[in-house]
């Protein structure tokens, strides 16, 4: 079996690489938190106290993004096989808004929503992407099945 790609799919590659490497660094701030704030695994949560709420809004911050990262590397890779740039900018869109979301959890609960809009904008295409793909597939088609 032979795949033909667009150079240009490249750069959804590289976008993929960036949603790992988001991944890793939120991960470690996770891992950095439960030495700092002293909870151990196999704690998802620290206790009802200050220290461990700032723990657990950390931890949210990056449970978040793996809740949804299924969904958007599914998405992106197969958007990114008739718009490769344009889901390239919306997976670094959706990278922007992810640290933004963490990060602003991390604070306070209510900045987490700093980075909600740019999640949601790039969502949004993956999902009208993945429409118009199987629209075209399916009942754009010229030829009579």
């Amino acid at each position: 079996m032979h795949i033909e790609l667009d150079a240009e799919y490249g750069y959804v590659i590289l976008a993929t690489i960036g949603l790992m490497i988001t991944n890793l660094l939120l991960g470690e701030r996770v891992a950095l938190a439960r030495k700092k704030y002293h909870v151990k695994l196999p704690a998802m949560y620290g206790p009802d106290t200050k220290e461990g709420n700032a723990f657990s809004r950390i931890q949210r911050g990056h449970q978040n993004f793996l809740e949804t990262l299924p969904d958007v590397f599914v998405a992106h890779l197969i958007c990114g096989l008739t718009r490769p740039l344009l889901t390239s900018a919306m997976c670094a869109l959706y990278i922007a808004g992810r640290f933004a979301y963490a990060y602003g959890y991390a604070s306070a609960p209510k900045l987490r929503l700093y980075g909600t809009p740019f999640i949601v904008i790039a969502r949004l295409f993956h999902l009208y992407g993945l429409g118009e793909m199987v629209y075209s597939m399916l009942y754009a088609s010229s030829s009579p099945q």
